[in-house]
């Protein structure tokens, strides 16, 4: 994207700004910090895409604010502004326009189908200090994903992400024919086996022997009955005896307490009635008719005791009895309804397993047609599932991906170590590997560099802060090259904001010659607050801001 002019109203540090811009060659803006100089960058990131690159509004809080750039694209010029209003209303407006939208965010992704995506512009063509050492600093996996986004591989995890949701629909569909087909299957086994179990049953009913009455191990119901009318009278005689025996006990327990209370009554000094004394004659007297009593009652109840026991063992003997004659009755009445109900039963159950013989046979037949329909469904299934597993294959990061990166690993390596040596005058390189050793042995998949002829086989951790950032620049400039080409975002104006800082004048000089033959294909444009690079880039435009105006 060729940016052409910028023009700025109430927007950061600019109240009114018109710049233009050449179709190729350096230009230098300086200026103190804070005086406005990034807000050029800032301003294309909000007309174009209504984004930020720090982050943080733009506008001027309460007043009309506007953003405006004038861009070639492809060969096509668009002029887009973005306004704000005092209550921070945001309108888009580009030209030409296809069509009038209803809302910002149509009119947003009919503009992007011309300038494409921010993610792209801004890796392609903003350079900032922090970016400089962002991609060496940055861990081994850190630099792989960096990569991939740069090379815009991240469409592949939106076709992986679709695959995969396409494999798990075909997945449970497949798990669903599978249950339906086992639950088929299951069905067939059932019918087969139900025509098979009452064919067996009408074989056997043709077979069987005519019914006989009741069976012989039963006894005739009357004399069970009489039985047990019998031993029911003589239950409630020996009952009775029970009852008195538990009622004389309960006596000789009541007389035997009274005694024992009259014996404690005698125990004290005094009657607890009346308060007289109690003579010791006459106790001894008391004490003695009570033993006497208490003796003659506990060798009554014991004996009493013992019979009520035995008594109730009785009933319980004659009730266990009464129980199993009440089993035995019940069970010859249910063997003489058997008997009535057998014939009745026979009768109807042969039409019925006709019947059902009939129903099972048909239930086999549309079964097996069901099953032959679900095994060319799961063909179906596995087959496109097949497809899709090769495809999941192709789209993961061993794939096709894998093999995109490598390669690119190789052109990134061959241009950083083009503008590295220019840099440098030649007296380091770098290697860029797709893996890096562990420190247990073997090899993880992640981008490790390596920096050869500096600081003592140290490399970039060892190096010193100018050393660094040449490496920095190398590889930024390699980076840039490397997006541009991937996304055919050649000949694009590019921003570098502050990349000299760290630099000695050395260093400086070898930077500033690169730059000066990027400028030779394309708008190079340096911010800093540097005024010295003027004379050091051999700038074609200078631009020098100071709060927010071009003096």
């Amino acid at each position: 994207m060729l940016v052409r002019k910028i023009k700025l109203n109430n927007f950061m540090a600019h109240s009114s700004t018109d710049l233009a811009l050449p179709d190729r060659g350096v230009v230098v803006v300086t200026g103190a910090n804070g005086s406005g100089k990034s807000s050029l960058a800032e301003a294309i990131a909000v007309a174009g895409w209504g984004k930020s690159l720090r982050g943080s509004s733009c506008w001027v809080s309460g007043a009309t604010c506007l953003a405006e750039i004038a861009i070639e694209v492809a060969g096509k010029e668009i002029s887009i502004s973005r306004e704000a209003s005092p209550k921070g209303r945001i309108r888009l407006t580009y030209a030409p326009q296809d069509a009038k939208y209803a809302t910002t965010s149509k009119a947003q992704a009919a503009l992007q189908s011309y300038i494409g995506d921010f993610d792209t512009w801004r890796r392609c063509s903003i350079f900032s200090s922090q970016d400089a050492s962002h991609f060496t600093l940055s861990t081994d996996a850190e630099r792989k994903r960096l990569l991939e986004n740069l090379l815009g591989l991240d469409r592949f995890d939106v076709a992986l992400d679709k695959c995969r949701k396409d494999k798990k629909g075909l997945i449970a569909i497949q798990l669903k024919c599978e249950r339906k087909q086992l639950e088929n299957a299951t069905r067939i086994s059932s019918a087969k086996n139900l025509a098979s179990n009452v064919k067996s049953k009408l074989e056997g009913l043709q077979a069987k022997p005519v019914i006989k009455p009741v069976a012989a191990s039963h006894r005739p119901l009357a004399e069970i009955e009489r039985e047990q009318k019998t031993l029911q009278e003589g239950l409630r005689g020996i009952q009775n005896d029970g009852y008195a025996l538990r009622d004389k006990v309960a006596a000789l327990k009541s007389n035997i307490a009274h005694a024992q209370q009259r014996l404690r009554a005698v125990s004290v000094d005094s009657c607890p009635t009346c308060g007289q004394g109690i003579a010791e004659s006459y106790a001894q007297k008391i004490r003695d008719t009570e033993n006497a009593t208490i003796k003659k009652n506990m060798k009554a109840l014991a004996l009493t005791q013992k019979t009520h026991k035995k008594t109730h063992a009785s009933i319980e003997g004659m009730q266990d009895k009464l129980h199993g004659l009440s089993d035995e009755l019940t069970d010859a009445r249910l063997a003489i309804q058997a008997v009535r109900l057998e014939q009745e039963k026979e009768n109807t159950i042969r039409d019925h397993l006709v019947s059902q013989l009939d129903g099972a046979r048909e239930d086999v037949t549309s079964l097996e047609v069901a099953r032959k329909k679900i095994a060319r469904e799961l063909d179906a299934v596995s087959f496109d599932l097949a497809i899709l597993e090769n495809v999941e294959s192709v789209l993961g990061t061993k794939g096709v991906r894998a093999h995109i990166l490598s390669s690119a690993l190789g052109a990134l390596e061959l241009t950083s170590n083009k503008w590295l040596a220019e840099i440098s005058n030649g007296e380091y390189s770098l290697r860029v590997t797709p893996y890096s050793e562990k420190k247990t042995g073997g090899h993880r998949e992640a981008i490790a560099i390596h920096v050869d002829g500096i600081a003592g086989g140290n490399g970039y951790r060892g190096a010193s802060g100018g050393q660094r950032r040449r490496i920095d620049v190398a590889l930024l400039l390699g980076l840039a090259e490397l997006a541009q080409a991937s996304s055919q975002y050649n000949g694009g104006t590019i921003f570098f904001d502050e990349v000299f800082d760290s630099l000695d004048a050395s260093g400086v000089a070898a930077v500033s010659k690169v730059i000066a033959q990027l400028g030779q294909r394309m708008p190079v444009i340096i911010i800093s607050h540097s005024a010295s690079l003027v004379d050091t880039l051999q700038a074609d435009l200078h631009y020098h801001i100071e709060d927010g105006a071009i003096v």
